[in-house]
């Protein structure tokens, strides 16, 4: 029997959407309801080791966070109710344990298995990431993107599935790096897709392993991750380009719009609580 490192996360009934909300978008792994000793809720989520300064970042002091290891038995039982998911006109997402079922003729199909890693398109930020992927690789063919905070690299994998000439993933975790690069090895993207570690502790440049400028930016971080990094990914952001932000509540915290300034907001999209921005220069 092996281990693995968790968080564990005491709310209160009501909180419990909130807080599992907040959980899923900092790259946890798993979720799980216990009831809690005190009353209330317990959420217990498996993480890629590295991952709890994500959860605190995400969830911003609002509910105390405790790290345990337990054995990792019926941690992977989220797998027996995943789904395919269908993003937009064309891109589907598929674990490669679920049968594929009828698609739309020229669908494109893209099987991520997240391993321990964030992301498999089932979440709401995720879902509001790929359509927004999907809709720029529809309008731009071939363009260049960069995925910060990859995950699984289901953003990553789909960008060069739908027609992306060049991919650059970056993450801090290296599990997310693995996993993404087997990703689109899966898909027979691997040449296309560019997963980059890089280093969430270097203050003048957090995204210093990821090349030059891109065409689209994608960052489904989380609204403190994506304050601390508004320099850096703004400065990513080619001309003529386009900054999408995720892993936010609806409504946005205006400091995370108003930290990437002078880019504006020019699309948002919502889905279930969550809210994907579309940022460009004026």
């Amino acid at each position: 029997m092996t281990g693995v490192r968790v968080v564990e996360v005491d709310v209160a009934d009501d909180e419990v959407d909130l807080a599992s909300g907040l959980l899923w978008s900092a790259g946890v792994t798993a979720v799980a309801e216990h009831p809690a000793p005190a009353g209330g809720v317990r959420l217990r989520a498996a993480l890629p080791d590295g991952g709890v300064s994500a959860v605190e970042g995400a969830i911003e002091g609002r509910w105390a966070v405790r790290v345990v290891d337990v054995a990792d038995d019926g941690l992977d039982a989220w797998r027996a109710h995943a789904q395919v998911v269908t993003v937009g006109p064309r891109l589907v997402v598929r674990p490669p344990w679920v049968p594929l079922g009828p698609v739309v003729p020229g669908a494109v199909v893209v099987e991520v298995d997240p391993g321990a890693a964030f992301g498999h398109g089932a979440h709401p930020t995720t879902r509001l990431c790929l359509a927004a992927v999907e809709a720029m690789l529809a309008a731009r063919p071939g363009v260049t993107v960069l995925d910060v905070g990859c995950g699984s690299g289901v953003l990553a994998v789909a960008a060069a599935a739908l027609g992306a000439e060049r991919v650059v993933a970056v993450d801090v975790d290296p599990v997310a790096i693995d996993v993404t690069r087997e990703n689109a090895a899966r898909n027979d993207v691997e040449a296309v897709v560019d997963a980059r570690l890089v280093d969430a502790e270097d203050a003048d440049d957090p995204l210093g392993a990821a090349p030059g400028r891109a065409d689209l930016v994608v960052a489904n971080i989380g609204a403190g991750a994506l304050r601390a990094l508004a320099p850096h990914l703004r400065s990513r952001v080619g001309a003529d380009g386009r900054l999408v932000l995720s892993g936010l509540l609806d409504p946005p915290d205006a400091e995370v719009v108003a930290a990437h300034a002078p880019l504006v907001e020019v699309r948002r999209a919502t889905e279930d609580g969550w809210v994907a921005l579309t940022l460009a220069a004026p």
